[in-house]
């Protein structure tokens, strides 16, 4: 398991500490193969590498139409975001107007109480 705070593999064990790992009779390396040193599996992480061959992999840009796809997938998280922000200030909008509206009910409700006293006290 590639544990990317720390920039390496480290063993399940590590990675999900109060999980139950008991596996019996299996052979965990023989399956997975064994971990990767910490310089390879930060590479491997970064897709610097191949994690098989441990060859360096090369970068080719994308194709018109990837980076279109990309384009498409990006500007739909952004208009995403920017709704989640919207509505975000819209209730924040919200609360600050029903507190300044608490607020001034709060201070009519003291003047309406300071102005009973005054007439009570003049009466």
């Amino acid at each position: 398991v590639f544990a990317p705070r720390r920039g390496e593999c480290v063993s399940i064990a590590a990675a999900f500490p109060q999980a139950d790992r008991s596996l019996p009779n299996i052979d965990i390396p023989s399956i997975c193969g064994s971990f990767h040193p910490k310089e390879h599996a930060a590479r491997i992480a970064r897709g610097e590498i191949d994690a098989r061959t441990h060859e360096e992999r090369k970068q080719e840009p994308l194709t018109p139409a990837e980076r279109a796809c990309i384009n498409r997938i990006l500007e739909l998280k952004r208009s995403a975001q920017r709704e989640h922000n919207f509505q975000q200030s819209l209730a924040e909008d919200a609360r600050r107007i029903a507190e300044e509206r608490q607020h001034r009910e709060a201070q009519a409700k003291a003047q309406a109480e300071a102005r009973a006293c005054a007439a009570a006290a003049g009466a």
